[in-house]
């Protein structure tokens, strides 16, 4: 009798503690800082225009998806590049639609402020080192987003550094750039995102 109430207490000791236990983190979805359904979509305000893109394709690769983006022209979607989204970040190369490497990482999750990292442009023989900022909170015609702020640098030419900021939202991608080279500066907005459907 003894024998079977410590039986019993044991496994009402397992019971209780593999239910309120948590959900183990490999158990849990991935933070994505990009959409992965097709048919989402970003209007920005780029520079004096409208430019509507839009997922028109995805494929799994591994446990990571890539996405085919494709930009508005003429009424009609031009595919143009693909992107590995990942929850190590989220990636590209230089080979657009016939892209199957994905060897530039432009946003490294989990971010770590300060963080470095570079790649060599082979065509032009230059770095692009970008660094990681920090989480911000941001505010766009499309709202206000919790971001993390990724900075980047590039040498055009002998004399000018491009430099570059973009904030990367959770589940939508980079909400607003801005481009300074010598005295001009560009900025890009978000001006509506509407996420696809199942």
């Amino acid at each position: 009798m003894r024998n079977m109430l410590l039986f019993l207490a044991v496994c009402s000791l397992y019971l209780a503690t593999s239910i309120a236990a948590p959900v183990p983190k490999e158990g849990q979805d991935p933070v994505l800082y990009f959409p992965t359904k097709i048919g989402s979509k970003w209007v920005y305000q780029w520079g004096n225009e409208e430019r509507v893109e839009t997922i028109t394709a995805t494929e799994k690769s591994g446990t990571d998806i890539v996405v085919t983006l494709g930009v508005l022209v003429e009424g009609k979607n031009a595919p143009y590049c693909k992107l590995l989204v990942s929850k190590k970040g989220l990636f590209f190369g230089i080979e657009g639609l016939q892209e199957k490497k994905f060897p530039h990482c432009l946003l490294k999750i989990p971010s770590t402020k300060d963080e470095k990292w570079d790649w060599m442009v082979a065509d032009v023989n230059r770095k692009v080192t970008r660094v990681s900022c920090g989480e911000e909170e941001v505010e766009v015609p499309a709202g206000k987003f919790r971001t993390i702020r990724i900075e980047s640098e590039v040498p055009v030419g002998k004399d000018l550094t491009q430099k570059t900021n973009q904030w990367y939202a959770i589940g939508i991608g980079w909400v607003k750039l801005v481009t300074k080279m010598g005295d001009a500066k560009e900025e890009r907005v978000l001006k509506s995102f509407t996420p696809g459907k199942e």
